[in-house]
């Protein structure tokens, strides 16, 4: 049963996500700095999965999109979000065992069963290698631009 308090929860979620996240483009515009996202390739090989963790830089046609909608006080639009890697565009997937994933109903019956990559622990020189190679950003880019992003907006804020 779903009741209006979970509901408004989810909403409430869901706004600060997409806020969130205008927040990051905003930064990113305002500051002249390159915002990437994570290579979002999802293949499953048989018992292997892609654990890609380069980040690419956004589009330019949508930066200049969003950077004019920003100057007249426009919601900017949502980044896209299903990008990969040239390396993943060209099969040399940086593959890792999965695990199978069970989803189970109330009544202990398996409604769905998939399998998921494991997160992968690389070392940096390895991921630096994958990133140089694709021409992308290291791992954890995308994080620390949004914490950019966050403090940039507090400062503001304050003056």
């Amino acid at each position: 049963m779903v009741t209006d308090t979970l509901v408004l929860a989810l909403a409430r979620m869901v706004e600060e996500a997409i806020r969130g996240e205008q927040r990051w483009i905003r930064w990113a515009i305002e500051t002249g700095a390159t915002p990437v996202k994570r290579c979002n390739c999802q293949i499953v090989i048989g018992e292997e999965g892609c654990v890609c963790s380069v980040e690419l830089a956004l589009p330019r046609a949508y930066l200049i999109r969003a950077k004019r909608r920003l100057e007249c006080g426009k919601f900017v639009g949502i980044p896209p979000h299903k990008r990969r890697c040239i390396l993943c565009l060209r099969g040399e997937h940086d593959l890792d065992m999965t695990t199978r994933v069970t989803v189970v109903a109330h009544d202990d019956r398996a409604i769905n069963e998939f399998r998921t990559p494991t997160p992968a622990h690389r070392s940096k020189r390895n991921d630096r290698e994958r990133a140089e190679k694709a021409g992308a950003h290291l791992a954890g880019t995308h994080e620390s631009q949004v914490d950019a992003a966050r403090d940039y907006a507090r400062e503001r804020r304050k003056a």
